[in-house]
């Protein structure tokens, strides 16, 4: 694990690092004695990672350092950010209909009320309440803010 997650790193489907993992687990595996060590074709979609850019155009204009989620939608996008706190149904029931069609943001990895919402359930209901675009804001490992842009429909 320590290789494939610090070495190697995050695999998308279709890039270098997936390969890499590939050659690696199965040299593990054969070395570990496995009898029946062997690769299968499958068809994926692949992610060709961009140059997200996220600007705030108002009050004032600034931009932030992104990341594009993984298989997210590609798209420039103006529309109203709304903060929309961890994504509750009572958080979007509180700002409806001001989220409707805006850019819902939303707290990346948070524990509300002592349940654990998945992120994909918080964007999936995003996409139900009608915003155009969800932005994560986060942390990344080192303690520095994050911001992940994604089309709830990507």
């Amino acid at each position: 694990m320590e290789h494939l997650c610090r070495k190697i790193g995050p695999r998308p489907a279709g890039g270098r690092a997936i390969q890499d993992a590939r050659r690696f687990l199965t040299g593990e595996l054969t070395a570990m004695g496995a009898a029946d060590v062997h690769e299968e074709e499958v068809t994926v979609r692949l992610w060709h990672p961009g140059n997200p850019m996220l600007g705030l155009l108002q009050p004032d204009v600034r931009t932030f350092e992104s990341v594009q989620c993984l298989f997210s939608a590609p798209g420039d996008l103006t529309a109203p950010l709304v903060n929309v706190a961890g994504g509750s149904h009572d958080d979007f029931d509180r700002l409806w209909p001001r989220a409707t069609l805006a850019a819902a943001l939303l707290e990346g990895h948070t524990i509300a009320g002592g349940k654990f919402v998945p992120l994909q359930m918080r964007i999936r209901l995003a996409a139900e309440r009608g915003a155009a675009a969800v932005v994560l804001r986060g942390t990344d490992p080192t303690g520095r803010p994050v911001v992940r842009g994604q089309r709830p429909d990507g």
